[in-house]
């Protein structure tokens, strides 16, 4: 049996929440699964990979500091790194990026994609809403969806139309649990994130909940 062929591709090179969780799953995991790229040019989150002792794969560049840009040559490039490197599963993180690989699926025969939703896109924000349209016309593309909340993926199958037989809810992980935590009652009352402070993480309701 063929050992499976796994390439992770990042819309971005910024080193975000979903950069470093995803990578480290890889890093962790058994050599030869897994291969990691990004679809931007060089950027802090290749620096981060090379320091943990791994080489990313970066088939886009970037115009002065402008990151996230994605150019049709870096698709190309991909295209043709599946082909040669023979992977079977593409697992992509990012709205547009995830759009066009399904737009090039015929050009990708036999590879199966999966697209990672690391936020619950509930909101009516901009972001938010194109990608309820995306995912509503053309979730018949992808071949499984990886969500990290139980209420993200309840929002793909409510707001996007998409059964919940393709999606997986796979939790961010720990690299190890903690063995002496207070109960809440001794401790003071903390807020703490862990994530950028950006409408979409639902902060506010956050603290509107637990202020009441």
């Amino acid at each position: 049996m063929k050992p499976l062929r796994v390439l992770i591709v990042f819309s971005s090179s910024e080193l975000g929440g979903a950069e470093r969780s995803l990578t480290r799953m890889a890093l962790a995991s058994p050599a030869g699964i897994y291969q990691l790229a990004t679809l931007d040019g060089e950027g802090p989150w290749c620096d981060w990979v090379r320091g943990q002792g791994s080489q990313p794969l970066v088939f886009g560049r970037r115009n002065g500091s402008r990151h996230g840009r994605l150019g049709m040559g870096a698709f190309v490039a991909l295209l043709r790194h599946i082909r040669r490197e023979g992977i079977q599963i593409v697992y992509v993180c990012g709205v547009r990026a995830s759009l066009w690989l399904r737009l090039l699926k015929p050009f990708m025969p036999g590879v199966r994609l999966v697209h990672g939703i690391r936020w619950n896109p509930d909101s009516n924000s901009l972001l938010d809403r194109f990608f309820r349209v995306v995912e509503r016309w053309l979730n018949g593309l992808v071949d499984l969806y990886i969500t990290n909340s139980q209420v993200a993926a309840a929002t793909l199958v409510r707001r996007c139309g998409i059964s919940a037989d393709k999606i997986r809810v796979i939790y961010n992980g720990l690299e190890e649990l903690p063995t002496s935590v207070s109960p809440l009652v001794d401790r003071p009352l903390n807020v703490l994130t862990v994530a950028n402070l950006n409408p979409r993480k639902g902060y506010l309701e956050y603290l509107v909940t637990i202020k009441n």
